[in-house]
C-alpha cells in the first residue's frame, strides 16, 4: 500500500510515464484504491471491474498495463474514426477505405467482399435502415464480427486500426523533385510572373470571398423559392402584349434556341440570355436560376398556364412570353419592349450551327415537316 500511497503524487503524468514508472517502481497492486492513488483522475474505474483476477482476487502489473494499453487503444480508434468520418457515420465504401488503409484486406484471409458482406450483416443483424452507422455500432458490433470473420482477437483487430495513420490518397501522382535554378534573372522573373507573397494572399482571399458569395446567393434564393411555394400568389405579374408583327417577330426568333417546339429547359433559357446580352452584374446565372423556377412554380399554380409545364423540366411559349420576359425586366428595372427589341435584334444563338441552319431553313419557307406558322398553343 506504501508504494501506492507514494505514487499518488505522480497521477498527473502522462499515461506512458505512468506505466514506466509503475514498471518500475511497483511490484503489485492488489485493490482499486491503490490503482486510483496511483493514477489519479486517469484512473478509469471499468478497468478494475474488467481486469483479470487471479484466485485470490488480486492483479498483478501485468494485468494493470495491458488493461492501460487497451485505453490507449480505444481512444485512438475513436480518433481515426473521426478521420475517416467527419460526420461519426460510417457507410459501406468509407468502411471498406478504413480495412485498406488499415492493411486488413487479404486476399485469402479477408477480402474486399468480405469486407462489404460483415458491413451488410451488421447493418441486417442491428436493424440499421440507413447507409451509415454510427460509432456505437460500429466499435460493439461490426468490429467484432469483423475479427471474428478473420479469426483473430478483437484486441489484435483494435490494434491494426489504432496503427493506421488514418486516411490515405490514392491514385495521387507524386511530384518529382525540381532541381532549384540557380540563374538569378530566370528566378526573379518566375517570381515576378508568381507575384508577391501578399498579392497571392490577397487573391486567395478574393477567391474565398466570390465563392462565398455565391454559397450565399444559393442560400437567399432557395429561401425565396421555398417562400413562393407556399404562397404562389404573392407574386404578380405585370404582362404586357404588343403588337402582332412584335408578337410573331419574337415567337420566331425564340425558335432558333428551341426549335420547333418552342420549349425552354433551363440550360437553354440561361443560354438564350447569354446570347441576347441580358446577362450582366444586375442579372447574374445564379438569379436566371432562380427566375427559371420561380416561373415554374408560378405557371403551376395557374390553371390556364400550368399544362405549359413539361415533365416539370420545360416551360412552353406561353410561359416564356407571360413570366419569363416580364420577370427578367422586373429583374433589369427596364421595360419589356426593351427586352422584345433585344430579342429582335440577336444574331440567335452563338455556337450553334445546327440550330442556325434549321433557323435559316425556316426562314428560306419550311416544309410541311418544319413548320414557320405562329404557335401560342405550346
Amino acid at each position: 500500500m506504501g508504494a501506492g500511497a507514494s505514487a499518488g503524487t505522480d497521477h498527473d503524468k502522462p499515461c506512458e510515464e505512468q506505466m514506466e514508472y509503475f514498471q518500475n517502481n511497483i511490484k503489485d497492486l492488489n485493490t482499486e484504491d491503490e490503482l486510483k492513488l496511483l493514477f489519479g483522475e486517469n484512473f478509469d474505474s471499468e478497468i478494475w471491474t474488467k481486469l483479470p483476477k487471479n484466485s485470490k482476487d488480486e492483479v498483478t502489473k501485468e494485468d494493470v498495463i495491458e488493461a492501460l494499453q487497451a485505453r490507449d487503444v480505444e481512444a485512438e480508434l475513436q480518433v481515426l474514426f473521426v478521420q475517416f468520418c467527419p460526420k461519426a457515420e460510417i457507410n459501406g465504401a468509407t468502411w471498406k477505405k478504413m480495412c485498406r488503409d488499415a492493411k486488413l484486406l487479404k486476399k485469402n484471409a479477408f477480402s474486399a467482399t468480405d469486407c462489404e458482406l460483415v458491413f451488410s450483416a451488421c447493418k441486417q443483424h442491428n436493424h440499421v435502415t440507413s447507409i451509415s452507422m454510427g460509432y456505437p455500432v460500429f466499435r460493439c458490433s461490426l468490429l467484432p464480427m469483423t475479427a471474428e470473420k478473420m479469426k483473430i482477437p478483437v484486441s489484435d483487430l483494435l490494434k491494426k486500426l489504432a496503427s493506421c495513420e488514418g486516411p490515405s490518397k490514392h491514385n495521387v501522382t507524386k511530384a518529382h523533385d525540381i532541381e532549384f535554378h540557380e540563374h538569378k534573372e530566370a528566378t526573379a522573373a518566375a517570381a515576378e510572373r508568381k507575384g508577391t507573397d501578399e498579392e497571392n494572399i490577397a487573391a486567395l482571399k478574393l477567391q474565398g470571398m466570390h465563392r462565398g458569395k455565391q454559397a450565399r446567393e444559393k442560400v437567399s434564393n432557395m429561401k425565396e423559392l421555398g417562400s413562393l411555394k407556399a404562397d404562389p400568389g404573392s407574386v404578380k405579374i405585370n404582362f404586357q402584349a404588343y403588337d402582332g408583327e412584335t408578337e410573331k417577330a419574337v415567337h420566331e426568333k425564340i425558335m432558333a434556341w428551341t426549335g420547333p417546339k418552342v420549349e425552354f429547359d433551363n440550360k437553354t433559357f440561361i443560354k438564350f440570355a447569354k446570347d441576347v446580352k441580358l446577362v450582366s452584374k444586375e442579372m447574374n446565372t445564379s438569379h436566371l436560376d432562380l427566375i427559371f423556377e420561380k416561373a415554374k412554380v408560378l405557371a403551376v399554380s395557374d390553371a390556364t398556364l400550368a399544362a405549359s409545364v413539361v415533365h416539370g423540366k420545360r416551360v412552353g411559349y406561353k410561359i416564356i412570353r407571360k413570366i419569363l420576359i416580364p420577370m427578367m425586366a422586373d429583374k433589369l428595372s427596364i421595360g419589356q419592349e426593351s427586352i422584345l427589341k433585344q430579342i429582335q435584334m440577336s444574331d440567335g444563338p452563338t455556337k450553334n450551327n445546327v440550330t442556325n441552319t434549321v433557323m435559316n431553313h425556316f426562314n428560306a419557307g419550311g416544309t410541311s415537316a418544319n413548320p414557320t406558322t405562329f404557335r401560342t398553343d405550346t
